[in-house]
Protein backbone atom coordinates (compact mmCIF):
# COMPACT_ATOMS: atom_id res chain seq x y z
CA UNK A 1 0.00 0.00 0.00
CA UNK A 2 1.67 3.48 -1.14
CA UNK A 3 0.29 6.56 1.43
CA UNK A 4 1.33 10.45 0.47
CA UNK A 5 2.21 11.64 3.70
CA UNK A 6 0.52 15.13 2.51
CA UNK A 7 -2.86 13.09 2.90
CA UNK A 8 -3.03 12.14 6.04
CA UNK A 9 -5.37 14.11 7.88
CA UNK A 10 -6.20 14.04 11.77
CA UNK A 11 -9.50 12.96 12.95
CA UNK A 12 -11.39 15.62 14.96
CA UNK A 13 -12.95 12.99 17.00
CA UNK A 14 -10.77 11.72 19.26
CA UNK A 15 -12.61 10.29 21.84
CA UNK A 16 -13.58 7.42 18.90
CA UNK A 17 -10.20 5.41 19.61
CA UNK A 18 -10.90 3.14 22.97
CA UNK A 19 -6.94 3.09 23.43
CA UNK A 20 -3.51 4.66 22.37
CA UNK A 21 -0.98 2.69 20.35
CA UNK A 22 1.27 3.02 23.77
CA UNK A 23 -1.48 0.89 25.64
CA UNK A 24 -2.90 3.95 27.47
CA UNK A 25 -6.49 4.60 27.71
CA UNK A 26 -7.78 7.07 25.40
CA UNK A 27 -11.35 8.45 27.31
CA UNK A 28 -9.51 12.20 28.05
CA UNK A 29 -9.32 12.26 24.11
CA UNK A 30 -5.45 12.85 24.32
CA UNK A 31 -4.29 10.06 21.27
CA UNK A 32 -5.61 12.23 17.76
CA UNK A 33 -6.04 9.32 15.17
CA UNK A 34 -5.76 10.14 10.98
CA UNK A 35 -8.84 9.67 9.29
CA UNK A 36 -9.22 6.11 8.06
CA UNK A 37 -6.54 4.45 10.78
CA UNK A 38 -8.05 3.39 14.54
CA UNK A 39 -4.12 3.03 16.12
CA UNK A 40 -2.37 5.36 13.87
CA UNK A 41 -1.73 9.15 15.02
CA UNK A 42 -0.40 11.55 17.92
CA UNK A 43 -1.04 10.79 20.98
CA UNK A 44 -0.40 14.22 23.51
CA UNK A 45 0.48 11.63 26.96
CA UNK A 46 3.06 9.90 25.83
CA UNK A 47 4.20 12.83 22.61
CA UNK A 48 4.65 9.99 20.14
CA UNK A 49 3.61 9.80 16.64
CA UNK A 50 2.29 6.57 15.20
CA UNK A 51 2.78 6.07 11.39
CA UNK A 52 0.97 3.88 9.13
CA UNK A 53 2.71 0.93 7.84
CA UNK A 54 4.29 0.66 4.23
CA UNK A 55 5.53 2.84 1.82
CA UNK A 56 5.16 6.63 1.84
CA UNK A 57 5.39 8.94 -0.99
CA UNK A 58 6.58 12.49 -0.27
CA UNK A 59 5.14 15.34 -1.93
CA UNK A 60 6.78 17.16 -4.54
CA UNK A 61 6.39 20.37 -2.63
CA UNK A 62 6.55 20.50 1.17
CA UNK A 63 4.03 23.02 2.49
CA UNK A 64 5.72 26.12 4.59
CA UNK A 65 3.75 26.77 7.79
CA UNK A 66 4.08 30.43 8.85
CA UNK A 67 4.45 31.46 12.78
CA UNK A 68 2.08 33.90 12.97
CA UNK A 69 0.21 32.93 16.45
CA UNK A 70 -3.32 33.09 16.87
CA UNK A 71 -5.15 35.37 18.85
CA UNK A 72 -5.60 33.92 22.39
CA UNK A 73 -9.37 33.69 24.46
CA UNK A 74 -9.34 34.19 28.01
CA UNK A 75 -11.79 33.44 31.08
CA UNK A 76 -13.65 37.05 32.72
CA UNK A 77 -11.53 37.05 35.92
CA UNK A 78 -14.58 37.67 37.88
CA UNK A 79 -15.75 33.69 36.60
CA UNK A 80 -12.70 32.50 37.89
CA UNK A 81 -13.17 34.57 41.23
CA UNK A 82 -16.11 33.32 41.40
CA UNK A 83 -15.23 29.48 41.65
CA UNK A 84 -12.71 30.29 44.51
CA UNK A 85 -14.89 29.72 47.33
CA UNK A 86 -17.18 27.52 48.49
CA UNK A 87 -14.68 24.61 49.64
CA UNK A 88 -16.68 22.63 51.94
CA UNK A 89 -17.32 19.86 48.78
CA UNK A 90 -13.90 20.21 47.39
CA UNK A 91 -12.23 17.18 48.02
CA UNK A 92 -8.89 18.37 47.11
CA UNK A 93 -8.87 21.30 49.09
CA UNK A 94 -10.06 19.11 52.16
CA UNK A 95 -7.29 17.08 51.03
CA UNK A 96 -5.00 19.90 51.69
CA UNK A 97 -6.46 20.52 55.38
CA UNK A 98 -5.88 17.15 56.58
CA UNK A 99 -2.19 17.66 55.65
CA UNK A 100 -1.34 21.26 55.93
CA UNK A 101 -3.99 22.56 57.82
CA UNK A 102 -6.69 24.68 57.35
CA UNK A 103 -4.76 28.20 57.20
CA UNK A 104 -2.23 26.43 55.09
CA UNK A 105 -4.65 25.00 52.48
CA UNK A 106 -6.56 28.51 52.51
CA UNK A 107 -3.54 30.05 51.89
CA UNK A 108 -2.33 27.35 48.59
CA UNK A 109 -5.58 27.93 47.17
CA UNK A 110 -5.24 31.45 46.80
CA UNK A 111 -2.17 31.42 46.25
CA UNK A 112 -2.08 28.99 42.98
CA UNK A 113 -5.47 30.53 41.84
CA UNK A 114 -7.50 26.77 43.02
CA UNK A 115 -11.26 26.91 42.20
CA UNK A 116 -13.89 24.81 42.70
CA UNK A 117 -16.82 22.89 40.81
CA UNK A 118 -20.02 21.22 40.71
CA UNK A 119 -19.17 19.42 37.31
CA UNK A 120 -19.69 15.55 37.76
CA UNK A 121 -22.56 15.81 39.89
CA UNK A 122 -21.81 17.67 42.77
CA UNK A 123 -18.88 15.22 43.70
CA UNK A 124 -16.82 18.05 44.73
CA UNK A 125 -14.61 18.54 41.71
CA UNK A 126 -11.59 21.55 41.53
CA UNK A 127 -10.01 23.96 38.89
CA UNK A 128 -6.69 24.76 38.36
CA UNK A 129 -6.99 28.31 36.79
CA UNK A 130 -4.36 28.29 34.20
CA UNK A 131 -3.40 31.98 34.94
CA UNK A 132 -0.31 33.83 33.08
CA UNK A 133 2.38 36.74 34.07
CA UNK A 134 0.11 39.19 33.04
CA UNK A 135 -2.85 38.10 35.22
CA UNK A 136 -5.05 36.83 32.19
CA UNK A 137 -7.16 33.37 32.85
CA UNK A 138 -6.28 31.00 30.04
CA UNK A 139 -8.53 28.20 30.86
CA UNK A 140 -9.50 25.96 34.11
CA UNK A 141 -8.70 22.24 34.31
CA UNK A 142 -11.21 20.87 35.99
CA UNK A 143 -9.92 17.96 38.01
CA UNK A 144 -11.54 15.38 40.75
CA UNK A 145 -9.58 14.14 43.16
CA UNK A 146 -10.58 11.40 45.81
CA UNK A 147 -10.49 11.94 49.57
CA UNK A 148 -6.64 10.63 49.52
CA UNK A 149 -5.80 12.97 47.25
CA UNK A 150 -5.45 10.90 43.90
CA UNK A 151 -6.57 11.53 40.79
CA UNK A 152 -10.14 9.38 40.30
CA UNK A 153 -9.79 7.81 37.11
CA UNK A 154 -12.26 5.30 36.95
CA UNK A 155 -14.32 4.79 35.38
CA UNK A 156 -12.80 7.68 33.38
CA UNK A 157 -10.46 9.94 33.47
CA UNK A 158 -12.17 12.59 35.71
CA UNK A 159 -10.47 15.82 33.76
CA UNK A 160 -11.88 18.62 31.42
CA UNK A 161 -11.30 22.35 31.00
CA UNK A 162 -13.84 25.05 31.73
CA UNK A 163 -13.50 26.35 28.01
CA UNK A 164 -14.71 22.43 26.62
CA UNK A 165 -17.60 22.49 29.14
CA UNK A 166 -18.73 26.01 28.67
CA UNK A 167 -19.15 24.69 25.33
CA UNK A 168 -17.44 28.41 24.28
CA UNK A 169 -17.64 29.29 21.02
CA UNK A 170 -14.92 30.15 18.44
CA UNK A 171 -12.47 29.87 22.12
CA UNK A 172 -8.70 29.63 21.20
CA UNK A 173 -7.27 27.93 23.74
CA UNK A 174 -3.68 28.54 24.13
CA UNK A 175 -1.98 26.97 27.42
CA UNK A 176 0.86 29.03 29.47
CA UNK A 177 2.42 27.45 32.64
CA UNK A 178 0.21 26.52 35.78
CA UNK A 179 1.04 29.09 38.79
CA UNK A 180 2.61 31.18 35.49
CA UNK A 181 0.88 34.06 37.45
CA UNK A 182 3.53 34.17 40.88
CA UNK A 183 6.29 34.63 38.21
CA UNK A 184 5.95 38.67 38.66
CA UNK A 185 5.16 39.04 41.99
CA UNK A 186 7.96 41.15 43.70
CA UNK A 187 8.97 38.30 46.63
CA UNK A 188 9.22 36.09 43.43
CA UNK A 189 11.78 37.77 41.12
CA UNK A 190 15.06 36.66 42.56
CA UNK A 191 13.75 32.85 43.42
CA UNK A 192 14.88 29.58 41.20
CA UNK A 193 12.17 28.62 39.10
CA UNK A 194 11.16 24.67 39.62
CA UNK A 195 9.44 23.11 37.02
CA UNK A 196 7.53 20.05 37.09
CA UNK A 197 4.57 18.35 35.25
CA UNK A 198 1.49 18.20 37.56
CA UNK A 199 -0.62 21.03 39.02
CA UNK A 200 -0.80 19.21 42.40
CA UNK A 201 3.13 18.39 42.22
CA UNK A 202 4.07 22.45 42.59
CA UNK A 203 1.14 23.14 45.27
CA UNK A 204 2.48 20.56 47.84
CA UNK A 205 5.72 21.43 47.06
CA UNK A 206 5.53 24.86 47.81
CA UNK A 207 4.93 24.11 51.17
CA UNK A 208 7.98 22.25 52.40
CA UNK A 209 10.61 24.48 49.77
CA UNK A 210 9.58 27.97 49.75
CA UNK A 211 12.68 29.32 49.12
CA UNK A 212 12.24 28.65 45.25
CA UNK A 213 9.02 28.63 43.19
CA UNK A 214 7.24 25.96 42.09
CA UNK A 215 5.27 25.92 38.60
CA UNK A 216 4.10 23.45 36.53
CA UNK A 217 3.76 22.74 32.29
CA UNK A 218 0.64 19.93 33.14
CA UNK A 219 2.10 17.09 31.33
CA UNK A 220 5.30 15.30 30.00
CA UNK A 221 4.38 17.43 26.54
CA UNK A 222 3.53 20.55 27.99
CA UNK A 223 7.27 22.34 28.13
CA UNK A 224 6.93 23.78 24.61
CA UNK A 225 8.74 27.01 23.16
CA UNK A 226 6.09 29.50 23.40
CA UNK A 227 5.52 28.32 27.32
CA UNK A 228 9.02 28.46 28.35
CA UNK A 229 9.69 32.45 26.71
CA UNK A 230 8.10 34.08 30.08
CA UNK A 231 11.30 32.21 31.53
CA UNK A 232 13.81 34.69 29.55
CA UNK A 233 16.99 35.38 32.40
CA UNK A 234 15.28 32.99 34.62
CA UNK A 235 17.04 30.00 37.03
CA UNK A 236 15.22 27.03 35.40
CA UNK A 237 15.45 23.71 36.91
CA UNK A 238 13.11 20.75 35.81
CA UNK A 239 11.89 18.13 37.80
CA UNK A 240 9.84 15.48 35.15
CA UNK A 241 8.29 12.49 36.53
CA UNK A 242 9.59 9.04 37.38
CA UNK A 243 10.91 7.39 34.06
CA UNK A 244 10.40 10.43 31.86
Amino acid sequence: MEIALEKLEFNRNRKCITLCPCGKDNSDGKFVPYIGFENKGYCHSCGETFLPFGKFTMPEQLPVYGTKSCEVSFIKEEIALQSMSKYSRNTFYLWLVELFGENTAIDLCKRYRIGSSNHWDNRGANIFWYCDSKGMYHSGKIMLYGKNGRRVKKPFDHCNWVHSVSKLSNFKFIQCFYGEHLLSMPENLDKSIIIVESEKTAIVASVYFPDVLWIACGGATGLTENKCSVLKGRNVVLYPDIGK
